[in-house]
């Protein structure tokens, strides 16, 4: 439409290739590093892509002088970068300042949680200014909010607003399109897809820990409740047409079990809670008929064996009703839990890794599978990037690939 063109043709004019909104904050800070690193020109990094690929980008958020110290920091590292990273302010009680630092950009890719509290005037902005939006946040309702405000806007512009964009959902969301396209290009339909969790080194960050309990705190019960379903971003509801045994199968798992295909003993997914609504999403919104109306996913973490794997539940369980009860989760916040700002050392960011695989299983071919992986260990052989700097380029391709895999509001 003309609407789409417009949008399009000011876009190509901007000063910016990408934002960082929140680029203050632990991970933000990390996103920057990257962008210096990588894609900004005259890097001594082998690997990096500034020379023939560089991105005009800058740092963004609320208060200037913590971003001119993470510039200085930057520059300090990396003495090719000084000069070259702009600076922008906005605050959210000023929309004007939101909309001029998304007016400036072709994307921006925003760290600025707990998302629930601070996200929205910063989508508004990028709504408005026709600017796609991307960001790394794991709360349902702040998406599911972003959907219901913004999906009929986001359409009429062209405009491309994609959350999850980090390591804790895209390996699983696309290694879910990778087996039901593999199914689909050999006639067959993928009925089933489930995400496993393999040998892993890492950390989270205090602000991811400070969302899950926002998230906790802020919750009606009954949203808390509808929450549990995976179709909580498409309403509640399956698609129309879903069969009505695929919506069984869309159960996540509960306890510890043995799983045949991949013959390990597996528990409950930490992040099966919000991976299974951004798949069930991405199955929602699929136009090209790749995963089918039979498709369901489940997620689970590999375990060494059947002790582990029923004293991991254990500890699951146990984490998990000390977030539900003030007292306990007070506790975990204040003693135990790491606080905003904090995260993974820059030694186990290094030299941490992870394994993923998703298995499917075709409505004809019972036995065929896939696998998909992200990072793996550096003690493998392998060159893969550590887990912290693979979620960094999660979503910088999310980005760079003009958000065009999944989604959540926009055409």
């Amino acid at each position: 439409s003309a609407s789409i063109h417009s949008t399009m043709a000011a876009a190509a004019a901007r000063a910016y290739d990408l934002v960082v909104w929140g680029g203050s904050g632990f991970t933000g800070r990390l996103a920057a590093e990257y962008l210096a690193r990588r894609y900004t020109p005259g890097s001594p990094d082998p690997s990096a892509r500034g020379n023939v690929e560089p991105v005009r980008w800058a740092i963004a958020g609320r208060d200037r002088a913590r971003l001119e110290a993470v510039r200085d920091v930057i520059e300090t590292k990396h003495p090719h970068a000084k000069g070259k990273i702009d600076i922008l302010v906005g605050t959210n009680d000023d929309p004007a300042s939101l909309e001029s630092v998304a007016g400036s950009a072709n994307t921006v890719l925003s760290f600025a949680g707990p998302f629930a509290i601070f996200g929205q005037p910063i989508v508004s902005a990028c709504v408005k200014c026709g600017t796609d939006y991307c960001d790394i946040t794991g709360e349902p309702t702040f998406i599911r909010e972003t959907i219901e405000k913004h999906d009929a806007d986001a359409k009429a512009t062209g405009t491309k607003l994609v959350s999850c964009v980090g390591y804790d959902s895209v390996p699983w969301d696309l290694g879910a399109w990778a087996v039901a396209k593999h199914f689909r290009e050999r006639g067959d339909e993928c009925v089933r897809a489930v995400g496993h969790a393999g040998k892993a080194k890492g950390g989270v960050s205090g602000g991811t820990i400070a969302s899950a309990i926002n998230l906790m705190e802020t919750t009606p019960w009954d949203v808390l409740k509808r929450m549990g379903s995976p179709f909580f971003l498409s309403g509640g509801d399956p698609k129309p047409g879903t069969d009505v045994d695929a919506k069984a199968r869309w159960k996540t798992q509960s306890g510890y079990k043995f799983d045949e295909d991949t013959k390990k003993w597996t528990m409950p997914s930490v992040m099966a809670g919000i991976n299974t609504k951004v798949v069930a999403r991405s199955w929602a919104i699929d136009t090209a008929g790749v995963y089918g109306p039979k498709f369901a996913y489940d997620e689970s973490d590999l375990c060494s064996g059947r002790v582990a794997a029923a004293s991991g539940t254990a500890l699951i369980g146990l984490f998990g009703a000390m977030l539900m009860f003030p007292p306990t989760r007070w506790l975990l916040r204040e003693y135990v839990l790491p606080k905003p700002g904090d995260g993974p050392s820059e030694q186990l960011r290094e030299g941490g890794y992870a394994n993923i695989y998703v298995v499917g299983t075709g409505l004809r071919t019972v036995t065929r599978r896939r696998r998909t992986w992200s990072s793996t260990a550096p003690t493998q052989g392998t060159r893969e990037p550590p887990r912290w700097r693979w979620r960094l380029r999660c979503a910088w391709r999310c980005r760079r690939r003009r958000l065009s895999w999944r989604p959540v509001v926009g055409a």
